[in-house]
């Protein structure tokens, strides 16, 4: 292990880099110094890092000129670096500590600008993994002191400027495999001696009163005495959640030890109980929120385990990624989760979870059409898809689906299954091989067609299908005499037009207002779920 580059050990360094600074407690924003800016572009990958060098950087101007939670996170990842597991601990620990301390004082001062920081450092956490791993990783004291310091964190500190945020999720489960690779073994000697005092507290101060019952009940040898004795302790041990912190800090203890046995069930309705039971729908500007789009690379894992047929590993991934920040509100995560369920033909979970999704979307019908800060959805057409059909099972609404006869239906599950399995050419064909005697017939066809191109996400060759639809139900005034054929036709256009609408005065963004007018004055109890 490296020797430590500024101060003689990490406790020193700790109490002056969170003790207050003498002319203002926490200093001015550095944001437009230079050192700070340094310490910026050093994690843009444009130059090579030099970890030492921000790690000093950053320690002198915590010491010397501001308390900043942007150059603490810097420091974090450098200290991993040259220092290991003990730098991420004590980079977190000063993390804590500043926002524990100084709060609303701490800068950035924007709530806003801080959220950024949990979300730059949900980004790193792989970095930080990969340079903590050049060192020694096998101190058990090291590994413990970690996971309490990402417990603080997750409990106490990001939710003060970000309510929705959740933990340092690929830290917490990197930290938690090597705790079980290298357990805190307790002293036995230590241990026997605990075992009795507690037997010499647990005996009354005059030995003669007890009866000849009595001594017969007692145990007949010392390790059963040790035994009698340490399982009482543990009684004794009253435990009480006292604040909303020490409660989530519990039940990420309960999904961990799940996650570890493969409780499956459990586990998805535990986590879906505590981030869905009191959720309220994010602020928005005509369906765009403030909410920060997820890094590029959230999804690789989930996806390269469903496409591996890692189905377990998927699922597990994707259930980490839902407890991070507002990634409850992403749909697009769910579909995935529902992937890896069928996947290992989980039924009854399957059920379960697509009623809680199915009730998500009920109280909120709102939620599947809004947006990140850039533009981005919440949820694709694809997953808009995978939301129909899960209300189709549980709405009791038959003017909710379109009514189509038994070959239909049979050619339209297996045209999924095949478009599933990336062969959209022959589904399609499963469509041209049947007869059409009327004009309507033909209509149902190419609906299916539309659906199958959307379903792939081939959002090109749904298009002029779909314009096409458009015209066949204006001219034969199918809103009138088949109303739910319409209905699905519009549906199914807005969610292709919607993805190909890059801005709001475009051609495709004027079509959806269109399509949502028609299907608020044709059905407009079936509309206020689609829209």
């Amino acid at each position: 292990m490296s020797e430590h580059f500024t101060h003689e050990n990490w406790s020193t360094w700790l109490e002056q880099l969170t003790s207050p600074l003498a002319e203002s407690i926490c200093g001015e924003d550095l944001k437009y110094e230079e050192d700070f800016k340094y310490l910026k572009t050093a994690f843009s990958g444009v130059n090579e890092l030099d970890c030492k060098k921000v790690f000093v950087t950053g320690t002198s101007l915590l010491a010397e000129k501001s308390k900043d939670l942007r150059i603490s996170s810097y420091v974090l990842c450098a200290a991993a670096n040259d220092f290991g597991i003990e730098g991420i601990t004590y980079g977190l620990a000063l993390f804590n500590k500043l926002v524990g301390q100084y709060k609303e004082e701490v800068h950035p001062l924007k709530i806003k600008a801080r959220a950024a920081v949990h979300t730059w450092l949900l980004g790193q956490q792989q970095r930080i993994i990969a340079l903590a791993q050049q060192n020694e990783i096998n101190n058990p004291e090291q590994i413990k002191a970690l996971i309490d310091e990402l417990n603080v964190y997750s409990s106490e500190t990001v939710i003060c400027f970000d309510e929705n945020a959740g933990p340092l999720s690929e830290l917490r489960h990197w930290a938690e495999k090597l705790s079980i690779t290298y357990p805190v073994v307790a002293k036995k000697v230590a241990a026997k001696q605990d075992a009795q005092l507690a037997v010499e507290q647990a005996l009354p101060e005059n030995p003669s009163k007890l009866t000849n019952e009595n001594n017969v009940a007692q145990p007949s040898s010392t390790s059963e005495k040790e035994v009698n004795v340490s399982q009482t302790a543990n009684v004794n041990k009253a435990f009480s959640v006292e604040s909303n912190s020490q409660y989530l800090d519990t039940v990420r203890k309960l999904l961990a030890f799940d996650k570890e046995k493969h409780n499956i069930n459990r586990l998805i309705c535990v986590a879906r109980a505590i981030r869905w039971s009191d959720v309220k729908l994010p602020p928005h500007e005509q369906g765009k929120t403030r909410i920060p789009a997820p890094r590029a690379a959230a999804f690789a894992p989930i996806k390269n385990a469903l496409a591996n047929e890692s189905y377990l590993e998927a699922l597990l991934s994707a259930e980490a990624l839902f407890m991070e920040g507002a990634m409850h509100f992403n749909l697009d995560l769910q579909a995935m989760v529902f992937a890896a369920l069928t996947g290992l033909n989980q039924k009854q979970t399957i059920k379960q979870f697509s009623l809680a999704l199915f009730q998500l979307t009920q109280q909120f019908p709102q939620l599947a059409n809004l947006r990140y800060d850039d533009g981005s959805p919440l949820c694709s057409a694809k997953t808009k898809d995978l939301l129909a059909q899960i209300s189709a099972e549980f709405s009791t609404t038959e003017a909710a689906g379109l009514a189509v006869d038994d070959c239909y239906d049979e050619i339209e599950s297996q045209g999924k299954q095949l478009v599933a399995d990336n062969k959209l050419a022959q589904a399609l064909s499963l469509i041209t091989d049947l007869p059409a005697t009327t004009h309507f017939e033909l209509a149902k066809q190419q609906l299916i067609k539309a659906k199958f191109c959307l379903l792939d996400e081939n959002y090109d060759f749904a298009e002029p299908i779909l314009q096409s639809l458009l015209k066949t139900v204006e001219l034969a005034e199918l809103e009138r005499w088949q109303p739910d054929f319409a209905m699905q036709v519009w549906r199914n256009a807005l969610l292709c037009f919607e993805t190909l609408s890059t801005d709001k005065d475009d051609e495709y963004f004027k079509l959806t207002e269109q399509l949502k007018k028609q299907m608020i004055l044709t059905q407009p109890e079936i509309a206020l779920g689609w829209i």
